[in-house]
């Protein structure tokens, strides 16, 4: 895990890397709170990442653009990294629950 993070480090500033659980939660309350078609929500995880980026480039950079587009693009992979987390602990909790069940019918 730790060298995950290392890694992430090398691309994206590490304060940046703690709006990651908010930006799964993000998309969690629009998927599941909201009508907002489920195709489209990797383009809101994306887009909040980059506007988090944004907003953080503007208070960092003093308003140097292309700091600010920078830091928009890590923001931008952090969309990604916040679905791709998403999509491995909730395939990781079907395939349990799948587990479970075959489990329960093999005792009957």
């Amino acid at each position: 895990m730790t060298e995950l993070i290392s890694t992430l480090v090398l691309f994206i500033n590490e304060t940046l890397l703690y709006w990651v659980p908010a930006l799964v939660l993000l998309g969690y309350a629009v998927k599941h709170c909201t009508g907002f078609p489920n195709q489209l929500i990797p383009l809101v995880e994306v887009s909040g990442g980059a506007l988090i980026g944004i907003f953080f480039g503007l208070v960092t950079s003093g308003g140097n653009i292309l700091d600010i587009i920078m830091y928009a693009g890590q923001g931008a992979l952090l969309g990604v990294i916040a679905i791709a987390l998403y999509d491995i602990v909730h395939g990781a909790i079907k395939e349990w629950k799948a587990r479970q069940s075959s489990k329960k019918k093999e005792e009957k």
